[in-house]
């Protein structure tokens, strides 16, 4: 059902950015996937964060060997545009804020 839920979603959300136009907007969250797979693919031609590389991981698990990435900033704007992205591993005093590693962009 996850995989079904995510491929309709993913063409949900890019027939309503087609009709609606919807300028300056992102995708911000948890997918439960990898940008590489066949549900998320319409995303993977867009401008998203993290970038294959840019990162190790974004989920932690309250642990310090997970390493996936299925959180992502994605933009929905028609023009390529440079933002500033970030991702906070800091813990401001604990070891961990919560089981994802928070991400932000800088628009």
């Amino acid at each position: 059902m996850s995989t079904q839920a995510r491929n309709n979603s993913t063409e949900l959300v890019m027939s309503m950015s087609k009709t609606m136009g919807f300028g300056n907007t992102f995708i911000v969250g948890d997918l439960n996937a990898k940008i590489s797979n066949k549900e998320l693919k319409p995303f993977k031609d867009l401008s998203y964060y993290p970038r294959e590389g840019s990162v190790k991981t974004t989920f932690n698990g309250f642990r310090t060997n997970k390493k996936t990435i299925c959180d992502y900033i994605i933009s929905l704007n028609s023009e390529e545009t440079d933002y500033m992205f970030e991702q906070i591993t800091d813990g401001y005093g604990v070891p961990y804020l919560t089981d994802h590693y928070p991400m932000m962009v800088v628009i």
